[in-house]
């Protein structure tokens, strides 16, 4: 099974999408949250991968901070408006076009930290094909180097009736079909049968470890993505989503 689908390169080559993406996200409380929490746990300046880079806001935040950064991404429009929002401020960071599942460019320990956000990480399809990228991310990190990703939780989709449709027909329906359990095919800023895959708590942390790095913190995000879920009860299906820190042993 190709690890990016198809729907995904007609994503990255769709170059309004990239145009219109910053204003698209602008009021996204989650894109506060996740920078707050990158500033939290990158403490020192070591080089940077960010998988999925997009338009470049964690490459360009992390650039100002004085990170060596590198940005990988599939989509050569989002990384021209990555490009031109580090010419105007006169900062410099390495920006990769190609497929993050694809990370043979780079050394084994090049990195201190790589981060893969905004649920890049369920735009890859298949489990196996995730667990070899988490791998290769291993691969790549420095003895005792950090990942830190952003998912979304499926089972958060209990809260609404269409949610519980959805769930009662991708487990019924999956034997039938070419789908695993978590994935979403659907008409997303119109490309049709885009690609998703919804993460459960208990298959996230799964993942993580067979990957062979070790799970320091999932953090449970709120109704609106903006800051972390008050509580411990039902995390696993109270969470609109999850940010999990993990490091290579």
């Amino acid at each position: 099974m190709d690890p990016i689908d198809d729907a995904t390169w007609q994503y990255a080559q769709t170059s309004h999408i990239a145009w219109e993406y910053d204003d698209y996200f602008a009021e996204l409380p989650l894109f506060r949250f996740d920078t707050e929490i990158l500033d939290r746990v990158l403490t020192d300046r070591g080089r940077v991968i960010d998988l999925g880079c997009g338009t470049g806001r964690h490459v360009v935040h992390l650039a100002r901070r004085g990170f060596n950064v590198v940005g990988v991404d599939l989509s050569p429009f989002m990384l021209d408006v990555a490009r031109e929002k580090l010419k105007r401020e006169s900062l410099h960071a390495e920006l990769v076009r190609g497929s993050i599942t694809d990370l043979s460019r780079f050394a084994d320990g090049s990195f201190r930290c790589a981060i893969c956000m905004f649920s890049t990480l369920g735009l890859i399809r298949g489990r196996r094909n995730r667990l070899d990228f988490l791998r290769e991310v291993r691969r790549v990190l420095e003895p005792g180097g950090l990942f830190i990703a952003h998912v979304h939780n499926r089972t958060y989709k209990v809260w609404d009736r269409e949610g519980r449709l959805w769930l009662l027909k991708n487990w019924f329906l999956r034997p039938f079909s070419k789908l695993e359990a978590g994935d979403v095919v659907g008409d997303y800023r119109g490309i049709p049968k885009m690609y998703l895959h919804l993460f459960s708590l208990g298959e996230l942390k799964r993942l993580v470890r067979e990957a062979g790095l070790r799970l320091e913190h999932v953090i449970p995000l709120n109704r609106t993505r903006g800051g972390l879920l008050p509580g411990r009860f039902l995390v696993s299906l109270r969470a609109n989503g999850f940010l999990v820190v993990a490091r290579k042993g």
